[in-house]
């Protein structure tokens, strides 16, 4: 498969482990050079030595994600090392899933507060800091890791990231109505349930084997849970904000279009409700 990004330049945030090493893997596999971001530098070392042995120029920043300093830092060492930036991968973020303050009637403020830094406003603060960069690309693309429960709630307790996430398809929206101008294409893939080791699934496995046996991602699979088919919409034009007695600008072009979001949706479902 050719995606045509031999010799581009993509950031991986959380690059070093589980979907952005996959992701980053599969950069390298097409041609691209990589950068990498992640607070573990034993990780990021070996993810770099395995990348750098099929060929990839690597480039990796240890850092905090909910750092404006590290991400300032993540984003010029990229750009001066390799010289450009053509793709960004908001994959990272911080959240404490063992917390026992998730609840939605007893989670404090200052969780709340630490969670949207964690994932939203970290997300928005790279993609700010990069932005001068890929306006310099001729491919600029911005991809925001969300979550299917961003869509549709998943488990008691879990209201908070579901709420992070939704946030992040709204926010990723937002990006592509005010990028399309620098020729910045914004997206956003909302994954599933996803087991590998070391992360929030594999430390559920090993302490709750029984429940997890009952409910993870595994069996999950096993009853026909996992997605069956998109539920597709229709590509709109950008040009949708009203005319504005001071002549201000629409969107993008008429001529400019982005395709929605698209939701997972079960067959079972039945139709959209109008």
């Amino acid at each position: 498969m050719d995606l045509k990004l031999n010799g581009k330049v993509a950031l991986i945030t959380g690059g070093s482990k589980g979907i952005g090493l996959r992701t980053a893997r599969t950069f390298v596999e097409e041609g691209a050079n990589v950068c990498l971001f992640a607070r573990g530098q034993e990780a990021l070392e070996d993810a770099a030595n395995e990348l750098r042995e099929k060929g990839a120029q690597v480039v990796t920043v240890t850092g905090d994600i909910c750092s404006g300093d590290d991400a300032a830092r993540f984003i010029d060492e990229c750009a001066s090392q390799l010289g450009q930036i053509d793709i960004l991968i908001n994959n990272a973020i911080r959240f404490d899933f063992s917390s026992p303050d998730r609840t939605l009637v007893e989670s404090s403020d200052q969780s709340w507060i630490d969670s949207y830094e964690g994932v939203v406003l970290s997300a928005l603060r790279m993609t700010r800091l990069a932005v001068p960069h890929l306006s310099k690309s001729d491919s600029a693309a911005v991809v925001n890791i969300s979550s299917i429960s961003g869509w549709i709630p998943q488990l008691a307790g879990r209201g908070q990231y579901g709420s992070t996430k939704a946030a992040i398809i709204a926010l990723t929206e937002g990006l592509a109505l005010e990028l399309v101008h620098d020729g910045i294409r914004v997206n956003t893939v909302s994954p599933g349930s996803i087991i590998w080791p070391g992360g929030s699934w594999d430390e559920y496995r090993k302490s709750n084997p029984e429940s997890f046996e009952e409910y993870g991602p595994p069996r999950q699979a096993r009853r026909g849970r996992r997605c069956h088919r998109l539920s597709s919409l229709p590509s709109r034009q950008l040009d949708q904000r009203p005319s504005h007695p001071r002549r201000w600008p629409g969107a993008a072009r008429a001529s400019t279009q982005v395709s929605r979001v698209v939701k997972f949706r079960s067959p079972e479902a039945g139709p959209r409700q109008r």
